[in-house]
């Protein structure tokens, strides 16, 4: 209790005596390139998005946030965590109130007024115009910290009309996924020639990736999102004498299409713990990988066994039928791994953009009915539906490693036999008069019309798990 009370004490003591007086931030031209100077010292930005477990920023070698709105506790933690602060203004016509309110804060290091804007409206000229017009007010205001606005990538004419409608701007932010690797010579083809800052960067996100056949997006295994990172940085932010640093995306976790793409780390109820893009970020800060790092998922992920329940063989399944899957993960550490499974309802074509609130997708309850090892059995529900079945690993140090699998439930997919070889005719026989059976009228053979019982089924090695499962078939 005393060491508790203890800890306390100091995290109060660190929070009060942070050193709350104004920053005084500019850029600077160095040579062919930019700087930026903050408190009379260059500052190169290692930046993360979100408050989420700010206190892990820098100690895996960063040192700025960005947020996506104003808040006084956001800039007091991160004061008291050494960090920056790039303060989001949402709203531009709340920016000069925003900027008279906060500008005398020590964690503030610029303004980014606005994230991608010109999504919003179809004459993004006036929109310019009428930004550039707000951002004289706040340099006027406060002359102290530079003026950003994030854009979504920088098609078309996005860049000219910037340069012709918003000379007031300091620094381009440019939120970029799977164009990061080509940012920079596009930035430089389209004449750009003030800094940039990549507010924004990760995996690449629903919009830019594969589709299924019927058309929902495949989400990378959080160690190809991890490779994605690099890949990224490499290319338009690492040792581009124009690029002031980055932010990368997101350090926490949300609902976007999936409630795993594009979040840093695991939600607490599946979990929890960082991926690897945590990682990725630590070997990119510092030039050395984290001494712990997350499990490794192999290939694209999840595998379902055809020779188990083999559908259509387009990750089609009849609705009622069960399917075996199976992940290949590994631990660089050689620690223990826990694997664990759901099932949920595919939201990724809702329509919801631009990382707008999404509601919560709950797993459906009683859909994992078995799992040992490297495998697990699922029950499909018994109407038809676009489903995505998710794996999550975690290492005895609480790292974590993510994969999903779409799929389709259809009752017009009959239920392949192989499905059920031996634990339906060889099982069922024998358990007929067991009281956890139930006869529903639905056929499985010719002589048999249970649609629900207790079967044996092997999941690798020896190893043989009871359960109750439902199991069903169009007449």
């Amino acid at each position: 209790m005393q060491l508790v009370i203890g800890r306390i004490l100091c995290v109060i003591l660190m929070i009060t005596s942070v050193n709350f007086a104004a920053s005084v931030v500019s850029v600077k031209q160095n040579g062919t390139g930019f700087a930026l100077i903050r408190n009379g010292q260059p500052y190169y930005i290692n930046g993360a998005g979100d408050k989420y477990r700010m206190y892990e920023i820098p100690l895996n070698g960063g040192n700025s946030v960005r947020t996506w709105g104003t808040d006084d506790k956001i800039l007091d933690s991160a004061a008291a965590q050494g960090l920056s602060l790039t303060m989001g203004i949402w709203d531009p016509a709340t920016a000069v109130a925003a900027v008279n309110k906060y500008k005398n804060h020590d964690a503030l290091l610029m303004w980014g007024l606005g994230n991608e804007i010109e999504t919003r409206t179809a004459n993004t000229v006036q929109m310019w115009k009428d930004v550039n017009a707000i951002a004289v007010q706040m340099k006027a205001a406060d002359p102290n910290h530079p003026i950003m606005t994030a854009v979504a990538e920088i098609g078309g004419s996005k860049i000219q009309q910037i340069k012709d409608n918003f000379p007031a701007l300091d620094i381009l932010g440019v939120n970029s996924y799977g164009g990061l690797a080509s940012l920079a010579s596009r930035l430089a083809a389209a004449g750009w020639t003030k800094p940039y800052i990549v507010t924004e960067f990760g995996p690449k996100g629903p919009w830019e990736v594969t589709k299924t056949s019927w058309g929902v997006p495949l989400e990378p295994t959080s160690t190809q999102k991890a490779d994605s990172y690099i890949s990224g940085y490499t290319g338009s932010i690492a040792g581009k004498t124009n690029c002031l640093g980055s932010y990368a995306f997101l350090w926490g976790f949300k609902q976007e299409k999936t409630h795993t793409w594009m979040g840093m780390f695991l939600q607490p109820d599946i979990g929890g713990g960082r991926t690897a893009a945590v990682d990725a970020m630590t070997f990119l800060w510092t030039g050395a990988w984290p001494r712990v790092r997350c499990p490794v998922i192999a290939g694209n992920g999840i595998a379902i066994d055809t020779n188990y329940n083999k559908g259509n063989r387009t990750s089609t399944f009849a609705t009622g039928s069960t399917i075996k899957c199976r992940i290949k993960a590994t631990d660089p550490q050689m620690q223990p791994l826990v694997i664990t499974w759901d099932l949920r309802q595919d939201a990724s074509l809702n329509p919801t953009s631009g990382g707008g609130v999404e509601p919560v997708n709950p797993p459906l309850a009683g859909a994992v009915i078995a799992a040992s090892g490297d495998s697990a059995l699922i029950a499909l529900p018994l109407k038809n539906d676009t489903l995505r079945v998710h794996v999550y690993v975690h290492n005895a140090s609480g790292y974590a490693a993510t994969a999903n699998l779409p799929i389709v439930v259809d009752s017009r997919v009959s239920i392949s036999k192989s499905s059920f070889n031996s634990t339906v005719s060889g099982i069922f026989p024998n358990k007929i008069s067991g009281e956890r059976f139930s006869f529903v009228g639905r056929r499985i053979s010719s002589n048999r019309s249970l649609t629900q019982g207790v079967f044996f089924e092997s999941l690798g090695g020896n190893a043989l798990e009871k359960k109750v499962v439902i199991v069903h078939n169009q007449k």
